[in-house]
This record gives structure tokens, sequence and C-alpha cells, in this order.
């Protein structure tokens, strides 16, 4: 890449104390391209997920700004939606576990049929 020649692109995404950033951060890095560094910056209570995105193109930064910032939002909702069940004792999650989510039916579980 030509660096007088390249566009550049930050993203910086900051996250409530609900969410664990690093998290985040894994679940994005395995779609992360040769052209783009995530890094996390902590300042205090705010925690800060940094990618930089640079591409020879300005199609090109804007596929891949594109492309990261779908991936972002869907770690970010899984990340979300999990935490309730796998870490009960964040401050964002649920009552709820996995075991406790499943209702059985009125009759109890001997009216379940067994299709095997």
């Amino acid at each position: 890449m030509t660096p007088d020649l390249a566009r550049t692109a930050t993203i910086r995404t900051r996250f409530d104390d609900g969410v664990d950033p690093t998290i985040i951060l894994e679940a994005c890095r395995p779609d992360n391209t040769d052209e783009m560094t995530t890094r996390l910056e902590c300042d205090g209570d705010e925690r800060t997920l940094v990618t930089t995105i640079e591409r020879d193109a300005t199609g090109g930064l804007q596929a891949t700004l594109d492309d990261y910032l779908v991936n972002l939002d869907v770690a970010n909702t899984v990340a979300q939606c999990g935490d309730r069940f796998v870490r009960p004792d964040r401050p964002n999650a649920s009552a709820r576990t996995p075991e406790s989510n499943t209702e059985r039916p009125s009759g109890g579980s001997d009216d379940i049929p067994n299709n095997e």
C-alpha cells in the first residue's frame, strides 16, 4: 500500500460498564483483514475499542468499514445476550439461567412426546 495514497478510517467504540470489550475484540478479530488494527484503550472507567482501517481505494475502505461495523454490531448484540446466561453476576445480567429459561408444559415432563 502506498502511504501517500492510502485512505484511512478510525472507529472508536465506547462500552458501558456492563459490556466486556475484550469479548467484542475477540469476536471481531477473525474477520479483520491485514489492513486493520484494533486495540483496547482504557482511561479510568472508560473503555474504548479503537479500530483503524487503511486501504488504497475509497471503495475498498467503504466496503471494509461496512463489514467491520456489521461484525461489531453482531458481536456486541451476541455478547450482551450471552452475558445474561454465562455471567449472571454482571450488572447487565438478568436473573435467568439457561435452565430457568426453559418452561415445562403444564402436565409435566411426561407429556413431552419421545421422537426417537
